[in-house]
């Protein structure tokens, strides 16, 4: 049995949604508030249906430095 390789492409369009309501009822162990990857279908659906909203990806920034007064 050969498995997949990590440099592949995902088989599917992934989509970063946050849960706005608890998707138990999708079968989906997330929690209200909590920031997930899914499926582009099952994302739009949730969304549709009031359970989560779309989010952008979060762009990393670099801290800024502080600094101090001189005295």
């Amino acid at each position: 049995m050969e498995v997949g390789r990590l440099d592949t492409a995902p088989r599917f369009k992934m989509e970063t949604i946050q849960f706005i309501k608890s998707p138990v009822g999708f079968g989906l162990g997330y929690h209200i508030g909590e920031i997930a990857e899914i499926n582009e279908n099952q994302a739009n659906e949730l969304v549709e249906l009031g359970y989560a909203i779309k989010i952008e990806k979060a762009v990393k920034v670099e801290p800024k430095t502080i600094k101090k007064a001189v005295k």
